[in-house]
């Protein structure tokens, strides 16, 4: 199985700040936990990404990606991404 992509620091600073970083999502289910860390999946029914993180901690470390981005995510970013004309 090949690795998840690393979050860019985008994408930590909106899990950083309660956000999917993949649909903007305020929402998340929690998954299960070990040690320090515990997964998370979007709460969007149409993104639903997953994240493995420390809760409480601020930037990278701790934090990766544990599903690739849904397509459904990728559309909705596709939506809020409009061409420059």
């Amino acid at each position: 199985m090949k690795p998840y992509p690393k979050l860019t620091n985008a994408e930590v600073q909106q899990l950083d700040s309660g956000k999917c970083p993949d649909c903007g999502s305020p929402s998340f289910f929690i998954g299960p936990r070990g040690g320090m860390n515990t997964n998370v999946r979007c709460a969007n029914d149409k993104c639903k990404s997953e994240f493995n993180l420390i809760l409480g901690m601020d930037g990278a470390f701790g934090k990766e990606r544990i599903s690739e981005k849904s397509p459904a995510a990728m559309a909705i970013l596709d939506q809020v991404f409009k061409p420059i004309d």
